[in-house]
């Protein structure tokens, strides 16, 4: 008689699952048992994130990104396929660093086994898969977070108090901009070519439909593909906008309207402006301006000559706030005349946004949760249908679109069952 998988087994008790894993996890002083799939940039970060727990396992289709993981955890199980690695592994929590058309598949299965879950910014690739993981999250006991590392900066509490408070007054317009892309974008024709010998290519693609593979997806490069990357917006506005939602309690965008340059049949265009109608329960409407790619920058706007590569000018009446990537820290700067002063006072010390989901993974209370990083990476998703399309996006319109899956990118997909 064949022994049932971990997976088989635990798909069958999932009330038990769930419920001894937290107790486990109430109890426990000593590290997790974490996985991590998916070995790029943030995948190697998150190995030395995750350096003080029990590193049983990494993940990744490729065997060139497993041998880099073995230098600094030797000791790891390696995996080409998250799927075998979550039968055969006893888990507590998993980070997930894939490109994104991963996430949400992977998240998923990793919940019903009762896994804790660090998903890497964008949430998820499709709305129809963000909707469905932030109601999976409120489901569970578990601890699932997004990534967005300067959650635990001075910066970024500061940022967030400062707009809070009221001080520039009534909000008029915001604009977010970043160098992005870094990657290929535009009207390019991808070559065709074989796969390199160290990358399964079919599990890389793993539920997404099948296409040949390209030198332009693999490293990296995927990001700037309508079929499994984000663009710049999905890449950089998580974090950029992040501050600005969270300030102004911002809800989903009611209207998003976008211009692009060069695009083509496969890839993101090679600059693109957004703008995205927000409301507030503590303002009136107003529009979030976004630029990449250098395109249409409006330097008479935000006021100032020779901007960052990436940031943040939110605008009101009063005066003006700066806020700089990555948590940095806020720059207050009044309007003629206005006489304004701001101090932030703060007994909360820096944190890491990684550290602080392991600590929560090992209270057996519910923590963290999902729903923020839905907010904006629908929010940003949004934006890119609208590019996609070049039609203004509304409720009404995503809508239409979850009701005819594969009309367009980002919103309902058909997957792959087997792969």
């Amino acid at each position: 008689m064949l022994k049932p998988t971990r997976r088989q087994f635990l798909n069958n008790s999932a009330g038990l699952l769930t419920s001894s894993a937290l107790t486990t996890s109430a109890a426990q002083k000593s590290p997790l048992r974490i996985a991590i799939v998916g070995i790029g940039q943030h995948g190697i970060n998150h190995l030395s994130g995750c350096s003080a727990e029990q590193l049983v396992a990494v993940c990744d289709p490729d065997t060139n990104r497993l041998a880099v993981a073995s230098e600094q955890v030797p000791d790891a199980l390696q995996y080409l396929d998250y799927r075998l690695m979550l039968d055969e592994c006893e888990l507590d929590a998993i980070v997930i660093s894939t490109p994104i058309h991963l996430h949400s598949h992977i998240a998923t299965a990793a919940d019903n086994l009762g896994i804790h879950c660090y998903i890497e910014k964008p949430l998820a690739y499709s709305i129809q898969q963000v909707r469905d993981l932030i109601a999976l999250d409120a489901r569970s006991k578990l601890n699932h977070q997004m990534g967005n590392q300067h959650h635990g900066k001075a910066g970024y509490r500061e940022a967030v108090a400062l707009l809070k408070s009221g001080l520039i007054g009534s909000i008029k317009e915001c604009h977010a901009w970043t160098n992005r892309p870094i990657w290929v974008q535009g009207n390019i024709k991808p070559r065709r070519q074989r796969p390199p010998k160290t990358l399964d290519f079919n599990l890389w693609l793993g539920p997404s439909q099948p296409v040949a593979f390209r030198r332009d997806l693999h490293p990296f490069q995927w990001r700037g593909w309508w079929q499994f990357g984000c663009g710049a917006l999905g890449d950089m506005g998580p974090h950029l906008l992040d501050t600005v939602f969270e300030g102004l309690s911002l809800s989903l965008p009611t209207r998003v309207r976008a211009a692009a340059k060069d695009a083509s049949t496969h890839h993101f265009p090679k600059a693109s402006v957004v703008e995205m109608d927000v409301t507030s329960p503590n303002a009136d409407p107003f529009t979030i301006h976004w630029y990449d790619g250098g395109w249409e920058f409006p330097l008479d706007r935000i006021g100032v000559n020779r901007p960052p590569a990436n940031g943040v000018m939110v605008i009101g009446e009063h005066g003006r706030v700066f806020i700089p990537e990555l948590g940095g820290k806020p720059q207050l700067i009044p309007d003629s005349g206005a006489n304004l002063s701001w101090r932030f006072i703060t007994t909360v010390t820096e944190y890491d946004h990684l550290a602080h989901w392991i600590a929560a993974c090992k209270t057996g209370r519910k923590i963290t949760n999902l729903a923020h990083g839905g907010i904006l990476t629908e929010t940003c998703q949004r934006g890119n249908v609208a590019l996609y399309t070049l039609r203004e996006v509304t409720d009404d319109v995503i809508a239409e679109y979850l009701e005819e899956p594969d009309r367009v990118p980002f919103v309902r997909s058909t997957w792959r069952t087997k792969w």
